[in-house]
């Protein structure tokens, strides 16, 4: 517990990275490379910028963002949201109802 008190001063620098991580790949999707006359699709871009997430974090947030109902009803009865999940749920029944 005290290493996670620790870490938790730098949650803010970690978001700001992030955050500039994906902030400079939507710039050159939708503004840079547009005006280099190389267009980009934007369903293509979007689908680009939907993964930079996962790939940034390794799915960190995924159990959160679709849901444990969700996880649920696409892969079984445990699927993969044991997997994903860095915190899964101790009775996995209690999660889905």
């Amino acid at each position: 517990m005290e290493d996670f008190g620790r870490s938790v001063k730098t949650f803010p620098l970690v978001g700001a990275v992030l955050g500039v991580c994906y902030a400079l790949p939507a710039y050159a999707l939708y503004i840079w490379l547009p005006s280099l006359g190389w267009e980009v699709p934007r369903h293509l871009a979007s689908v680009l910028l939907l993964l930079l997430p996962l790939l940034l974090t390794g799915g960190l947030h995924v159990c959160c963002s679709l849901g444990a109902a969700g996880l649920h009803r696409l892969f079984g009865e445990r699927g993969i949201h044991h997997l994903l999940c860095p915190v899964y749920h101790r009775r996995p029944g209690r999660a889905y109802r």
